[in-house]
């Protein structure tokens, strides 16, 4: 790949990044808002259910950076501490829109952790049909019986290549 591509790749990617936080637009649709929060599908005082931890962590990611969805509850709700997260999703939902729309995430890799309650996830991010980020590592949690977003995830996207805000560094 050229030094030019690279850069315009590079350049492309962290814009996108820090466009996708809130990926969607303002505008609410029947379908997105039809449930504000994630089946239930694993938990940890039953057999630990691998197949169905991977699927409601792929939704989970999915959801999140699909610009079709334009919930922002629904979106809000896929990251383990949506009330501390609140504002700063709600700020980066309404100035990023235009990119996030043409924004999907496709999921490639999870791998639990010992105590099956975290998960390290390799995604990919594409815009316009366009892998603008490939391979990055997020991470998701069992917390509130639901597989969801981690807090760290969702500041390293949202803020790639800038300073965290408090809320992400404490």
């Amino acid at each position: 790949m050229s030094a030019h591509r690279r850069t315009f790749v590079v350049i492309t990617a962290a814009l996108a990044l820090a466009l996708l936080a809130a990926c969607g637009s303002d505008k609410k649709t029947p379908a997105a808002s039809a449930s504000s929060a994630p089946a239930a599908t694993t938990t940890t005082t039953a057999a630990f259910d691998e197949a169905a931890a991977k699927a409601q962590i792929t939704k989970a990611f999915e959801t999140f950076f699909n610009g079709t969805v334009t919930d922002q509850n629904l979106k809000l709700q896929q990251l383990a501490e949506p009330d501390k997260l609140k504002a700063l999703f709600n700020e980066n939902f309404t100035k990023n829109a235009t990119v996030a729309a043409m924004t999907v995430a496709q999921v490639e890799t999870i791998t639990f952790g010992t105590d099956k309650t975290k998960a390290d996830v390799v995604y990919t991010l594409v815009v316009s049909g366009t892998p603008a980020l490939q391979h990055f590592g997020g991470s998701a949690v069992f917390t509130g019986g639901y597989w969801r977003i981690t807090t760290a995830s969702f500041c390293d996207i949202t803020y790639i290549g800038a300073t965290q805000p408090p809320e992400c560094t404490s």
